[in-house]
């Protein structure tokens, strides 16, 4: 299953990742514009102009474009988050055609309808009211992780902000990020990667080729800490540790399964069933588009946070000097490359996991490399990637009441 990518006359990138005797085909659709592009007076606008296009197209006003796309089974999702927007499909390969020129309506030939824009504000607030605390955690999560303005990790927007918007704001927004350059698609299931080339090229022929100059990325601020008070009685803790470039990113996410990637790992074991201490614990390794984060959260109640700490902090000590059993490390090796297998096999999660690597890092990993390169990794490549992980400061981030103070949590790793 090798992925092909091609970058078309206009600067437009196609992924495609061919899944033979497939009757399903998925296309995503990546907009390089979030959160991390607007400012701090015209944010939620990424959110405002995805509802917004919509609202029919020139050559299907109205309702005409949705219900073209009703009429093959589909509806396309639109997602915004902080650093881009995305649109996705799932349909029949047999429609490929009619997909992608529905699509290229939508993305290209918008018409904005001036009597439209209040409606979905008002739609948009609805929906920051129910995922506000959700966002709010993030844009904390990112403030004290990197350092940037809470409104660059803020894809709601604020009332303020979402109301003051004009549809002429909603159009130069647009215009100067919906591009080819600006752009990702990526295309997985039973259409060959020629067919799909062939088709992007024909109807994206006249994208904007206007190239589109990105944010700055945030510098990881190790050492600072905040807590985001929820009424449950449980609470979560989490470390973060920043994952250097020059890392070895394979040997990194091989450690984070070790550590928290199920029953077996180290932490559950140690945590969960030899202490009861926790419900669930689990080490990450995430992709943020200012940096790649370690992370290692527990749920558990507030007055156990410190000995946790104490006992993460003495697992962390165990992997730097050389306590990893042999098979324990090919058991994980054999876990996490099932665990990716699976994942792949289904197009959707295929399609995300292609194009947020390639949006945000720029590099792509298909399925035979990850596992080859999952298998090459050693103890001693695990044990220095620990090593310059854990080294570094780490933000500690706490949910819920009567938590601890930063100053007590600090104590257990100034010991």
């Amino acid at each position: 299953m090798k992925s092909e990518l091609k970058t078309l006359a206009n600067g437009m990138r196609v992924l495609v990742i061919p899944r033979a005797h497939s009757n399903l085909e998925v296309f995503q659709f990546f907009v390089n514009a979030g959160s991390k592009n607007e400012t701090k007076e015209n944010n939620g606008i990424s959110h405002l102009v995805e509802h917004m296009l919509y609202e029919g197209s020139q050559n299907y006003p109205g309702e005409h474009l949705l219900k073209a796309f009703a009429d093959l089974g589909i509806f396309p999702e639109g997602v915004t988050n902080s650093y881009c927007t995305k649109f996705c499909c799932s349909f029949l390969k047999n429609d490929a055609a009619r997909v992608m020129e529905l699509m290229a309506e939508l993305l290209m030939r918008p018409l904005f309808p001036p009597h439209k824009i209040n409606t979905e504000k008002e739609i948009i607030l609805k929906e920051n009211a129910e995922l506000y605390g959700e966002f709010m955690f993030h844009m904390k999560y990112m403030q004290a992780a990197f350092g940037i303005e809470p409104h660059l990790s803020n894809p709601c927007g604020t009332e303020e902000t979402i109301r003051s918007l004009s549809l002429a704001d909603v159009l130069d927004y647009w215009r100067k990020y919906y591009t080819a350059p600006n752009t990702l698609l990526v295309a997985s299931g039973g259409a060959e990667a020629e067919q799909v080339f062939a088709l992007a090229e024909q109807y994206f022929a006249e994208f904007n080729a206007q190239e589109t100059e990105q944010p700055k990325r945030g510098a990881f601020q190790g050492g600072s800490y905040f807590n985001h008070r929820l009424p449950d009685k449980t609470a979560l803790v989490s470390l973060d540790f920043y994952i250097a470039e020059e890392n070895n990113r394979f040997a990194a996410t091989l450690l984070a399964h070790l550590l928290g990637g199920g029953l077996s790992s180290i932490l559950m074991k140690e945590l969960r069933q030899k202490r009861t201490l926790v419900y669930g614990v689990s080490a990450t390794t995430e992709r943020y588009y200012h940096g790649n984060l370690f992370d290692i959260t527990a749920e558990c109640y507030p007055e156990n946070m410190q000995v946790i700490l104490e006992l993460v902090k003495s697992c962390l000590h165990k992997v730097c000097n050389h306590k990893i059993p042999e098979i324990e490390l090919e058991r994980a090796k054999k876990k996490l490359c099932l665990d990716f297998a699976i994942g792949s096999s289904l197009d959707e999660a295929r399609c995300t996991y292609y194009g947020e690597n390639l949006l945000i890092k720029n590099t792509i990993t298909d399925e035979d490399d990850f596992i080859r390169n999952i298998n090459a990794v050693t103890r001693e490549d695990v044990l220095e990637t620990a090593k310059r992980i854990f080294t570094t400061n780490a933000v500690v981030v706490t949910q819920g009441k009567k938590c601890p103070s930063y100053k007590e949590l600090k104590k257990v790793f100034e010991k």
